[in-house]
């Protein structure tokens, strides 16, 4: 857990995407700073949860590490307009 809203990714699913000529379906789980706060020990709290589905990106013509900034750059600011929290 971090007070940041998303963590850096790792390349692996970006490089299974390209290999497998596949899009990449982002996905965010909103309100999971309401459910374990951070500065509180590791514990769940009851709250509502929402999961975001945004739209395909293709993965041609790209290198695992612009593709993840790519997607990256997406849900964070998909996350920003829709209230992250």
């Amino acid at each position: 857990r971090t007070a940041e809203p998303m963590k850096q990714f790792f390349d692996g699913a970006f490089k299974l995407a390209i290999d497998t000529k596949k899009e990449v379906i982002p996905c965010l789980i909103i309100g999971t700073k309401k459910a374990m706060p951070v500065h509180k020990p590791f514990y769940l709290l009851p709250t509502r949860l929402q999961m975001h589905y945004l739209p395909a990106v293709s993965s041609e013509g790209f290198k695992a590490p612009a593709l993840k900034d790519k997607i990256f750059n997406i849900m964070k600011e998909h996350y920003v307009a829709n209230g992250g929290n």
